[in-house]
This record gives C-alpha cells, sequence and structure tokens, in this order.
C-alpha cells in the first residue's frame, strides 16, 4: 500500500504565466516540488536550477564500452578464432570494422538511455499512472508545492495570476527528484 500525501498545486494554462509564478514563489522561498507540464518551458529549468542531466554521460560510456567490446570481438574472431588467409588479406583489416563498431555503439547507447529512463522515472509495464491532475497531460501546468508552503500566499498568488489553486491527495512517488 502506497503511502499517501498532501500537495498543494498551483494550475495555469498559460506557460508565460508559469514562469511568472514560479519566479514569484522562488523570491518568496516557497518549497516547489516539482512542475508538470505538457511541453518543455526551459525557463523553469533555470530558475529553479534543476541540475544537469547524468543521461548523456551514461550514454556515452555504455556506447564507448559496448563499441570497445564489439571491436575486440571483431579483433578475437579476424585474428584467432576463424582466420581466413587469402590473397593477401590481412588479419585484422580495420576499415571493415569501422561501420559494425559504429552502428553497435548507437544502437547499445540509445537502448542503454531508453532502459535507464524508465528505471530512474520508475515507468514499469503495468504500473498505473496516478497524475496530479488529468488536465496535465493535455494543456495545463501543474506547480506541485509542498504541504507545508504559505497556503495564503499561494491563493493570493493564484488570483493575482488567474491560476487554479487546489490540494491534492497523492501517493508519495508521485514526486520523482
Amino acid at each position: 500500500m502506497k503511502k499517501e500525501r498532501i500537495f498543494q498545486v498551483i494550475l495555469t494554462d498559460d506557460e508565460h504565466r508559469l514562469v511568472e509564478i514560479v519566479k514569484r514563489l522562488k523570491e518568496a522561498d516557497q518549497p516547489v516540488l516539482d512542475v508538470y507540464s505538457p511541453v518543455p518551458v526551459e525557463e523553469v529549468e533555470h530558475i529553479l536550477e534543476v541540475p544537469e542531466s547524468r543521461l548523456p554521460k551514461a550514454g556515452f560510456w555504455i556506447g564507448f564500452t559496448m563499441g570497445a567490446a564489439a571491436l575486440l570481438v571483431m579483433i578475437w574472431m579476424m585474428r584467432y578464432s576463424y582466420p581466413i588467409v587469402f590473397g593477401g588479406k590481412p588479419y585484422i583489416p580495420w576499415p571493415s570494422f569501422v561501420p559494425p563498431t559504429f552502428e553497435s555503439t548507437v544502437l547499445t547507447s540509445a537502448y542503454g538511455m531508453g532502459i535507464i529512463m524508465f528505471i530512474v522515472s520508475k515507468l514499469v509495464p503495468m504500473m498505473k499512472a496516478h497524475p496530479i491532475d488529468p488536465r496535465v497531460t493535455d494543456y495545463m501546468f501543474a506547480i506541485l508545492l509542498d504541504e507545508n508552503a504559505d497556503e495564503n500566499f499561494l491563493k493570493q498568488l493564484a488570483n493575482e495570476f488567474s491560476a487554479e489553486y487546489k490540494k491534492v491527495n497523492a501517493a508519495e512517488d508521485v514526486v520523482i527528484t
């Protein structure tokens, strides 16, 4: 059984208002847990000082490791396991190793990053989604705040920007940080 928690949410349908609300919340030191949006809003990442993702580094190292492994397997097969020597062909024909090495690097890097994203996001098959508000997947932007945030300030801010304020009971694993 998942533990439920109370969150405060400000909903808006305009990304410019979203940016302004997040700026005001940051200035007032309100605990913004996350911002959900149907489209990427880069300014919000800068305002909330979201750290840079480590996913590209993971993709590089997965690709590098698997590319090196593919290269070593090809060298081992051509030189030691089953050497075919005819017509002056070299034991290790480097130019012919470039395309398969590149393709295995790209393929394993892409699959590896996809698998890592599923693991980090806790997305597993047959898992039921628990959205904060069903409209967030269509057109609404949601700012998720801790239950300890100043409720009066949030209501005033929501009224000022023509946004919607509400409290939500949600599973604790909704917030992915």
